[in-house]
């Protein structure tokens, strides 16, 4: 029977790996591997995912919640470049304003600016 877990956690551990190619003093190579672990909230872990992934080899989200070594409780730290990009996204979502590149942005759109 598998343990139960608290559903208020629904953070998921994102392991982060890339290996690099080294040249020691001796003039030996030899393989450098690079980790990094975060566990991040569902509201932002597609757009962390897709953010890490332009930096790492190998990004890993866990199949089951893992809170981290904060538990619950723990705090919750969001890259402040993906934490405005969502901000902003959302509140512009629910004032229902478009993006720029929104054709229907241009005043001579349709004869007028529709929003």
């Amino acid at each position: 029977m598998a343990a139960k877990t608290d559903p208020r956690i629904t953070k998921r551990r994102v392991t982060m790996t890339t290996f690099v190619a080294q040249v020691g003093e001796n003039g030996e190579p030899y393989i450098e591997r690079h980790e990094a672990v975060d566990y991040v909230r569902p509201d932002f872990l597609e757009m962390y995912v897709k953010d890490a992934q332009t930096r790492w080899q190998s990004v890993v989200v866990s199949d089951e919640p893992d809170a981290g070594p904060g538990g619950y409780d723990g705090d919750t730290n969001i890259p402040d470049h993906l934490a405005k990009g969502r901000y902003l996204q959302q509140h512009l979502d629910e004032l229902g304003v478009k993006p720029l590149s929104d054709p229907t942005n241009d005043p001579n759109f349709g004869g007028g600016r529709l929003s």
